[in-house]
């Protein structure tokens, strides 16, 4: 097999007995630089797959993931597991080759470059096994592999800071998703697009990308990812984009979404950011008086004494500012951090 491993740009790949019509694309996972994201790792689309997404860095992960999704330098130990699983993986694959079954030679592609992928963190080398299970799904006329090795080529490639070419196959993995009509997948698509634009700085279109989502989600009145999204978009609008009175409305969301869900967390969370936007941009103390005071109340009921002492703090400086200043030693008093 090494020998039959090239570098190959990735984009527009050249394929052997390509599927008919355009060459369309995947579900993915995402780069590991920030966060990483598994999007599809088994070989079809599943109706109800459900994803997380991590509201700082935009990326999503599967709710079942079958790979490591948080990366650290792999260990000595862990690179020669890796590589005595990757020797055995590549007789498999001779055998799979020599009896020209490409169904085989698909899933052991897939689980070598996922070594090298996630384990070995060698993405390069990850995309050439890659392009060899796209050369197996398009000769099995599968367009539901040929949009996952899409996906997962496009993370390595985002790994390696080749968002260009990355996103050319993000776009083939976006074409096949709509003509096999699996919102789930477009959804998916739509994230991934706006993790790697986020990469790049084009924070407005990622923002584009998100909001096609939040319509999908909102179709299936699903409040979990409703709240997810309402969390990346408040941060990139307060964030990246500079606009805090659209980041205000999605942060009133997370809070809404949070208390139909009984997610006391996120509610803190939200008043603490809501707090801080009425009174460091807005100057309403009153109104951030009333953000901190709930915060305080939700921290209460999940027993949380960090958060508690930061709303003792918060509410203390509010006071303070107001002039009030018995009453602000009196809230600072109770910081018990």
């Amino acid at each position: 097999m090494g020998d039959r491993l090239k570098n190959t740009k990735s984009a527009p790949l050249v394929r052997k007995a390509p599927q008919q019509g355009p060459a369309t694309g995947p579900e993915l996972e995402l780069v590991t630089s920030v966060s990483s994201l598994h999007l599809l790792e088994d070989t079809e689309p599943q109706e109800g797959r459900t994803f997380k997404m991590d509201p700082d860095s935009g990326y999503i992960t599967v709710s079942r993931p079958t790979l490591q999704t948080v990366h650290t330098t792999p260990t000595p130990d862990e690179i020669q597991e890796a590589q005595s699983m990757i020797d055995t993986l590549q007789t498999e694959l001779s055998t799979a080759e020599e009896s020209g079954d490409i169904a085989l030679q698909f899933d052991i592609n897939c689980k070598i470059g996922d070594l090298y992928q996630h384990k070995l963190q060698q993405p390069n080398k990850a995309v050439m096994y890659y392009e060899e299970m796209l050369t197996s799904a398009q000769e099995m006329h599968n367009k539901a592999k040929v949009a996952m090795t899409y996906g997962k080529i496009a993370v390595a490639l985002d790994v390696s800071k080749k968002h260009k070419e990355a996103m050319w196959n993000h776009d083939r993995m976006m074409e096949i998703q709509k003509e096999l009509g699996n919102k789930d997948g477009i959804a998916a698509c739509h994230i991934n697009i706006a993790s790697s634009l986020i990469h790049t700085g084009n924070f407005s279109e990622a923002v584009t990308h998100y909001e096609s989502v939040m319509e999908l989600v909102k179709e299936r009145n699903n409040k979990q990812h409703q709240l997810e999204l309402a969390q990346t978009l408040g941060n990139l609008h307060h964030k990246k984009l500079g606009d805090p009175k659209t980041a205000f409305k999605y942060y009133t969301q997370v809070l809404k979404l949070g208390e139909e869900l009984k997610d006391w967390k996120t509610m803190v969370s939200a008043c603490n950011i809501l707090g801080d936007m009425q009174m460091v941009e807005a100057k309403d103390k009153k109104a951030a008086l009333k953000y901190y005071k709930h915060m305080l109340a939700h921290a209460e009921k999940i027993h949380d004494e960090e958060s508690m002492a930061l709303s003792y703090n918060r509410t203390g400086v509010v006071y303070g500012a107001m002039g009030e200043h018995v009453t602000a030693l009196l809230w600072h008093q109770k910081d018990i951090r």
